[in-house]
């Protein structure tokens, strides 16, 4: 059963390789949003998540996040050296594909919008608190609001299919679902970058 599970992931994860590679030319900036309300298509929804993937700064946070696991030993099994970092990078790009090939497929069934929308409000706090709601809603393609399916299904999809490949000391049901739990948290300090990055860039940077 495991074998045949294995066959299936193993087949998943070149599939969905296949998929990002066919649209490499697609790679464009991830978007922040505001208003009014204009939809995206397919095509410019598959660009999104192809750029999380293989977007500059997402490659960039792979390295560090790779980095911090093999500072940590995390998991020991894999071990340290070059081979160790090869294994936990590789590790943080298969993942963050499924994560977005998950979140594509749920986008596109569920007619969600994956963009990040900026709240337009007056206040730190009130920013904030939209920036951290938007993590667990988003908009429709007709601009209503709704749950952020295609992110739950990609961040806790991913992390239960990278048991697959994660060594016994990591994949447990248990230990994905906390993984999942970690990732929607890196997704809440993104929307709090991203609600707040064009002020600092304004005011501090000049630009």
């Amino acid at each position: 059963m495991r074998t045949r599970s294995l066959g299936c992931t193993k087949a998943l994860g070149n599939f969905l390789c296949i998929v990002w590679v066919a649209a490499t030319p697609l790679a464009a900036k991830d978007p922040v949003a505001t208003e009014p309300f204009v939809s995206v298509t397919t095509v410019e929804k598959a660009k999104i998540f192809t750029h999380r993937v293989i977007g500059l700064e997402s490659l960039g946070k792979s390295l560090v996040t790779a980095g911090i696991a093999q500072w940590g030993d995390i998991p020991h099994e894999w071990g340290q050296g070059m081979e160790g970092y090869g294994k936990r990078y590789g590790n943080k790009i298969a993942t963050r594909g499924c994560e977005n090939g998950i979140g594509m497929l749920g986008a596109y069934l569920l007619k969600e919008d994956p963009r990040y929308f900026r709240s337009g409000q007056e206040g730190v706090w009130r920013r904030t608190r939209h920036a951290i709601t938007h993590t667990f809603r988003t908009r429709k393609d007709d601009g209503t609001w709704t749950w952020a399916e295609w992110r739950l299904a990609g961040n806790f999809g991913a992390q239960f299919i990278s048991n697959a490949w994660r060594p016994p000391s990591q994949n447990s049901p248990s230990k994905a679902f906390a993984r999942g739990v970690v990732s929607i948290g890196y997704d809440t300090a993104s929307n709090i970058f991203k609600e707040f990055w064009p002020d600092i860039r304004r005011r501090v940077l000049k630009r």
